[in-house]
């Protein structure tokens, strides 16, 4: 029988670590420190909308984010979009209606069927913050010439999409991430 001692001592010994790619870990060190100055520098949002968001719980926000992408949906293709179960998916959009963000009607073709979309207001307020952000887009790539703009977008797009973050999350690789105009 092993002594006390020694298996403390062999639990204690540090293990060794999987070997890092170290140029690799660098590199995406680089791409966060770019991507939060980008976000910080160019793309600060106006003090009313961070004061909006704060408003909002993290379930809200990725909803309105989700239904910003996608628009009217059914509850239950709401619900899978944003990963939650419908029970759930049902108590955000009542908060988000009462809030005046959303709309909430019963289908025509069936009356069991719950659609939900933006509200109009929801809808002013997105399609400002999406004129701002374009804005702020086109002014960090103005600094590129067009083929390196391109070269950017698709090495981004490839990433995303190899990677498995893109896709299901609204990427649209023939176009613009994310946007759907209204």
């Amino acid at each position: 029988m092993p002594q006390v001692g020694c298996i403390l001592e062999m639990m204690a010994r540090p293990r060794k670590a999987p070997a890092k790619d170290l140029p690799r870990q660098r590199q995406a060190e680089r791409l966060i420190d770019a991507v939060e100055t980008l976000i910080h520098r160019d793309m600060h949002p106006p003090k009313e909308h961070v004061e909006a968001m704060l408003n909002f719980s993290p379930p809200e926000l990725r909803s309105l984010m989700w239904l910003g992408r996608h628009g009217m949906a059914v509850m239950s293709d709401f619900a899978q979009g944003i990963k939650v179960p419908l029970s759930t998916a049902t108590r955000i959009v009542n908060r988000m209606v009462k809030k005046g963000l959303v709309t909430r009607r019963r289908s025509d073709l069936d009356r069991r069927i719950v659609e939900i979309d933006l509200s109009p207001v929801a809808y002013e307020h997105k399609n400002r913050f999406l004129a701002e952000r374009l804005e702020s887009t086109e002014r960090v790539l103005g600094v590129l010439s067009r083929d390196e703009s391109e070269t950017l977008l698709v090495l981004l797009e490839k990433a995303l999409r190899l990677s498995g973050s893109g896709g299901s999350d609204g990427l649209n690789v023939d176009g613009v991430a994310g946007l759907k105009e209204n």
